[in-house]
């Protein structure tokens, strides 16, 4: 049939019959043969059915083998350039089919494509108007003007395009999903999700459809929805890159590891061209702690194109992981040097330089975040926190609060504000901004353990137990708030409820720091439950004793177990005196037990005469002598409208001679007694 009908190519005149001998001829992949039929001369009443040819042109080894003989193949050729991202070359030839004929508008409509792909979106405007003067209802300019509306950021006049278009075409798909996208990017996002359920009700099966959908439900933080459409998607298409690379980034930041290696990996084999594809793979490789694979991807990727910020940032990374902190810094100095202008390297190095210790030197890269983008809320937020690790904790409020004038609804930004706050000895309004952060944001996990934390600080126990129930009901698989518990719990002497909430937290995380310390300290309470009525026989039992009187004192009265607790510890020294350091650990524990309740006084006492007392570690005494002043300092900030003037002046001057004697035993730390909350009343 091919054979009979190609002699008379010349001559046919029905397009939709000469589009099916030039399927026949390309299936024969003898291009020879159908390239006298495209090079034909002749014109067409309507060539829309003609411009698909060029979608099936993937054989032709140069598109500029058609020579351009008149209109049709003009616009064939100009179509083919297009298809390739020769945009120059297509506007070339499509220039020459609108000269060919004006009236024709698929000529203007095409070169109107080229022109916006090639960063021209007024030449584009101008085709697709050129293109309606000749034919007022073509849905594909109207469609595509809009397109390049808002390329200018001519928003309402692209929806009124979107709109004719659909007048005019009301089952296509991608005129849905394009003014969809337009209406999520002046904040209609109810509409814009309007328009991609439309899209797919249009037509169930178009990936890009889906793929949208998915972009536009992760911009709105639904990410499992997001994540079943790319599904969707990849069922239709599935070798689409683009969708495979959406699904493979969207379970990275879900933390389905091993699903978004899958996808990262297909996506590698369907073009192993693509840079981005292995930087990827590497941020999922080190997410799943495969550092080696992860260098291995980078590496790739800076061998191609060694200022790639992103495979730098990357391979510092692995290094980081590594523990080679040296190179990572290196290599994110790089990333900083090709690309003076982007901040990801900027705050990725601060992020280095903190984990390092060095403040200064993270503070300084987010000054220069915000030089480059001074308008951007979480670099203000990430200096509040470098600041407030720093111990300038009134730089840290004044970050917090720019951050929040950024984003009204950022909870995290709260809750750095109020830990400054606290950490200035301001509690009251500390609690307010948590609070705060909690009405923001009632999912703020964070938040509410740092009320949980700043209440147990303040004797407020019941109100923290009531806070880390909250938290342990709103994060039911998060170690956390158990944790939380457990310490409220044992401020409240419930020593077995404590015990068993442990178990549960450890269950959840069984390697947590945290978790761990407090079950070596419940097993030595067990240990010493047997002695909590009888007398002990020797010094070490008086300790046990003494340790489970500081576990299980009451609340309502502190001081009649600790006040026994401190006798068996003198009683322990009486018959084992090389015990002076065990001794000096337990008194700790009973003075903070004191101040926990409020019993600044019995706090102070016990500390002091623990820190004179000869034989214990220096460095144990100092802390001692310290955590005396800073129960004075306490004192003066819960009773200071009680005390006159004379008895203000006595307990800051016995803080200041506590403060003496911690230095004269080697305290040296300055910086902490500028960042230390509890000593904000003696520095006033």
């Amino acid at each position: 049939g091919v054979a009979a009908l190609t002699p008379f190519s010349a001559q046919i005149s029905d397009h939709q019959l000469m589009i099916e001998v030039a399927d026949a001829l390309i299936r024969t992949r003898d291009i020879a043969a159908w390239l006298p039929l495209l090079n034909m001369q002749g014109r067409i009443n309507r060539v829309s059915a003609i411009m698909s040819l060029d979608m099936r042109f993937g054989m032709l080894p140069d598109p500029k083998q058609l020579k351009i003989g008149g209109e049709i193949t003009a616009l064939l050729r100009g179509g083919m350039l297009y298809r390739w991202g020769d945009y120059e070359g297509a506007i070339a030839d499509l220039t020459q089919a609108c000269i060919e004929n004006p009236r024709n508008a698929d000529a203007f409509v095409l070169r109107g494509r080229a022109n916006r792909a090639n960063k021209n979106p007024r030449a584009a405007i101008q085709d697709f108007t050129a293109a309606l003067e000749v034919e007022a209802r073509h849905a594909g300019a109207l469609s595509g003007r809009g397109n390049a509306y808002a390329d200018i950021g001519e928003n309402e006049l692209a929806l009124a395009d979107f709109d004719a278009s659909l007048k005019e075409d009301p089952n296509h798909a991608n005129t849905f999903t394009l003014r969809g996208m337009i209406k999520a990017s002046i904040g209609d996002m109810k509409g814009a999700k309007e328009d991609f359920d439309q899209a797919i009700a249009v037509d169930p099966n178009h990936a890009d459809s889906y793929l949208k959908r998915a972009n536009h439900l992760l911009r709105m933080g639904e990410v499992d929805e997001a994540i079943a459409d790319l599904e969707r998607a990849k069922v239709r298409d599935p070798s689409n890159v683009e969708v495979l690379y959406k699904a493979a980034l969207a379970k990275l930041n879900a933390k389905r590891l091993d699903n978004a290696l899958l996808d990262a990996k297909l996506a590698i084999e369907l073009a192993p061209w693509e840079k981005d594809l292995f930087v990827l793979r590497g941020q999922i490789f080190l997410a799943l702690h495969r550092s080696s694979a992860a260098f291995e991807d980078f590496s790739k990727v800076i061998a191609l194109d060694p200022t790639n910020a992103e495979a730098l940032i990357g391979r510092a990374s692995a290094y980081r992981f590594q523990g080679n902190d040296a190179l990572a810094l290196a290599h994110l100095t790089k990333a900083i040097e090709v690309h003076p202008e982007s901040t990801k390297p900027l705050f990725e190095r601060a992020a280095l330089f903190s984990s390092m210790g060095r403040q200064g030197d993270a503070i300084n890269d987010l000054n220069e975040v915000i030089r480059i983008d001074p308008d951007n809320p979480n670099a203000y937020f990430v200096r509040g926190r470098y600041a407030a690790l720093n111990f300038d904790f009134q730089a840290a409020i004044d970050d917090a609060s720019r951050a929040l004038t950024g984003a009204a609804s950022d909870a995290p930004a709260l809750v750095l504000r109020a830990s400054a706050k606290q950490c200035m000895g301001d509690v009251e309004a500390a609690l307010e901004d948590f609070q705060q952060a909690l009405e923001r944001d009632r999912s703020s996990l964070s938040a509410r353990l740092a009320r949980v934390e700043i209440l147990r600080n303040y004797a407020r126990v019941d109100d923290a137990f009531t806070e880390a129930e909250v938290a342990v009901a709103s994060a039911p698989k998060s170690a956390d708030p158990l944790l939380a518990k457990v310490l409220v719990l044992r401020d409240l002497g419930r020593i077995d409820d404590a015990s068993t909430t442990l178990e549960a937290a450890l269950d959840i995380s069984p390697y947590s720091t945290l978790g761990l310390e407090l079950y070596e300290w419940f097993e030595a309470v067990k240990r010493a439950k047997p002695w909590r009525d009888a007398e002990p026989s020797d010094a070490d039992e008086h300790l046990l004793k003494a340790q489970a009187l500081i576990a299980y004192r009451s609340r309502a009265n502190p001081a009649l177990n600790l006040g026994i607790a401190e006798k068996q510890l003198a009683l322990a020294l009486e018959k084992e005196g090389e015990l002076v350091e065990e001794v000096a650990m337990l008194e700790f524990e009973i003075a903070g037990a004191y101040a926990l309740a409020l019993k600044f006084e019995d706090a102070e006492r016990v500390a002091l005469q623990a820190a004179q007392r000869e034989g214990a570690e220096q460095s144990t005494r100092a802390a001692l002598a310290f955590f005396a002043a800073r129960a004075i300092s306490r004192r003066l900030a819960n009773e200071g409208n009680a005390l006159n003037a004379e008895q203000r002046t006595m307990l800051i001057a016995k803080g200041f001679e506590h403060l003496r004697l911690a230095f004269k035993l080697g305290f040296k730390d300055l910086a902490q007694m500028r960042r230390e909350p509890d000593l904000a009343a003696l520095r006033a």
